[in-house]
């Protein structure tokens, strides 16, 4: 979503100061208070800013904004450089082998909680994977099942860890594991974005 450079200021402003007025921000920025008030209006329609009734002892009550959750998505974070720090330390403090199989169990506590989550318990094959694909789209991927002689590939176009699995490349076999544990089914890692193909690919064959 585009954020004009008025409104990336004000936002900033309502960041450092917690809660604030228009009033306020009007002195703030040294913007007249009608221009104010439209660019907040459309911070309201955004979901940007949410805000309080503040009574006075006179007039009308005074509108006191603060930001919402998804604003904060308007300011840098560093959440894939601390993951990648962390992963790297884990590794030198207790090897990659360690780390390899913290990650396999990891993603098949992830595997039981889709398979709670998506009610898989007594599904089909099929019905099983459309589901599970379906549930990989709505995290942010940009999957797909082609059906094959053997079974299906998949084919995902955006990986949702693609920072971190570019520097730690174990985190390529997340989906397989938990495929694994979801069917009954032969599960084969072919290729990833990182081999110089546009789409990671596994191969999943029934037994």
């Amino acid at each position: 979503m585009h954020v004009s450079d008025t409104r990336r200021e004000i936002l900033s402003e309502i960041k450092k100061s917690g809660e604030i007025s228009i009033p306020e921000l009007t002195k703030k920025l040294n913007i007249v208070t009608n221009a104010v008030r439209g660019h907040m209006i459309l911070l309201e329609k955004e979901a940007l800013v949410t805000f309080r009734w503040l009574r006075q002892k006179r007039g009308r009550p005074l509108k006191i904004y603060k930001l919402s959750e998804s604003a904060e998505d308007h300011f840098p974070k560093k959440y894939d450089y601390l993951l990648n720090e962390l992963i790297k330390e884990l590794k030198l403090l207790e090897g990659v082998e360690k780390f390899q199989h913290i990650l396999d169990s990891m993603s098949k506590r992830w595997a039981n909680e889709i398979k709670s989550k998506l009610n898989l318990t007594g599904l089909s094959f099929d019905e099983t994977l459309a589901l599970y694909v379906s549930y990989l789209n709505d995290k942010g991927s940009l999957a797909s099942l082609k059906r094959n002689n053997n079974g299906y590939t998949l084919l995902n176009y955006n990986c949702i860890y693609r920072n971190s699995a570019r520097h730690h490349r174990e985190i390529c076999g997340i989906v397989s594991v938990i495929l694994k544990e979801l069917i009954d089914a032969k599960v084969s890692l072919i290729t990833t974005v990182y081999d110089g193909s546009p789409c990671c690919v596994i191969e999943i064959s029934r037994h």
